[in-house]
């Protein structure tokens, strides 16, 4: 490795004194107007021009949003270089084009579809554009969760005992209220609550909802009998 070393170090100091000779004799034949030639364009080749170098254009950041939402449109709003336009995408649809405003913020109104939406922002000067911002997420969902009651039936009046628990089953991801009251759901989305009856009728509220925020509601009606 030494001896690689002192060759190279031995082979760049034979190409300086080779140039420096070659100047000289330029210098000597051809007069010092064609050496200062010479001069300029090995300085111009060396040297990067400075006026070709690549703008650092920096990504905008988006503020984040709800992990999920039951409604077909969504505000995204950020910030950006100022008075600059912002390319936004959602999955793989159409890009989106913003203005930012003086301060760098924007916001632009778009459309979900039904699932995962993927949002993902860019800062655009001419023709060049910036690295991504930061990935947001969002599941769009529609649809009412499922909610069944099991047990007991109101169909029959309770005697005796009046301690009973309410069951059922839901989504897995969903939330239940019984008259307010947060019941927990397990992984299968089978809930219980234990409760007791007062003599005569007793309603209950159960509500389930789900992370977008769907709701599904149902009202049962016991009996209660000494």
């Amino acid at each position: 490795m030494k001896r690689y070393i002192k060759l190279h170090y031995l082979k760049t100091i034979f190409i300086y004194t080779l140039l420096s000779f070659l100047f000289l004799y330029a210098i000597f034949k051809y007069g010092i107007t064609v050496a200062v030639t010479i001069s300029e364009y090995l300085q111009k080749n060396n040297n990067p021009d400075l006026g070709t170098e690549e703008k650092y254009l920096p990504p905008p950041q988006l503020n984040s949003i709800p992990e999920a939402t039951n409604s077909a449109y969504l505000l995204i709003s950020g910030f950006s270089v100022a008075n600059q336009k912002v390319q936004l995408t959602v999955n793989d649809n159409e890009p989106i084009f913003i203005d930012s405003d003086t301060e760098g913020k924007f916001e632009q109104q778009i459309n979900l579809s039904l699932g995962v939406n993927a949002i993902k922002a860019y800062t655009i000067d001419n023709l060049s554009l910036s690295a991504s911002s930061n990935l947001l997420q969002i599941y769009y969902n529609d649809t009412p969760p499922n909610l069944n009651i099991t047990d007991p039936d109101p169909t029959k009046t309770i005697r005796k005992n009046p301690f009973i628990e309410i069951k059922g089953n839901t989504d897995k991801t969903c939330r239940i209220y019984i008259n307010d009251h947060l019941v927990i759901v397990d992984n299968e989305g089978n809930f219980s609550y234990q409760i007791k009856l007062n003599d005569g009728e007793n309603n209950f509220k159960i509500i389930s909802v789900d992370p977008a925020q769907n709701k599904t509601e149902k009202e049962i009606k016991l009996t209660y009998k000494k």
